[in-house]
């Protein structure tokens, strides 16, 4: 059944791919993500589910972008109100004086944090929980 899927995919995506350029059926970010999806035949959807035939999940960005893609977004949920505890008191400024916290955080390693802190994320498989580790940095 894989097999099957992914030669699908394959040809549905050569099939696009043989169009050429494709104007963009909505302008901001999102654009090449819905455009794709549009052309393949995928309504819009933010539900957790493969999106090509149960699955494939599908992502998107445009050539010579330097952003990254994100698979998931996990944030704590204990405590209740946890997530604004962290930004206020970890996060940094952005633009208009809002501190954000946005970080990629690995599970083998800590990352660097606005040079002050590192967060690392420890998964107990028999608690079947993860948690997040934090280190500051000298």
């Amino acid at each position: 059944m894989v097999d099957k899927v992914i030669e699908s995919f394959k040809r549905d995506f050569l099939a696009i791919k043989s169009k050429g350029f494709v104007p963009s059926s909505r302008k901001h970010d999102t654009g090449i993500g819905k455009t794709f999806e549009d052309l393949i035949g995928i309504h819009e959807n933010n539900n957790a589910l493969a999106d090509y035939k149960d699955l494939i999940e599908l992502k998107s960005a445009r050539e010579l972008s330097e952003s990254m893609i994100t698979l998931f977004t996990k944030s704590p949920s204990f405590p209740k109100g946890i997530n604004a505890v962290l930004r206020e008191k970890y996060g940094q400024p952005d633009k208009t004086g809002m501190k954000i916290l946005h970080t990629t955080i690995s599970a083998v390693k800590f990352n660097t944090f606005a040079e002050k802190f590192g967060f690392k994320l420890d998964v107990d498989d028999a608690k079947n929980k993860m948690f997040l580790k934090l280190e500051f940095s000298n």
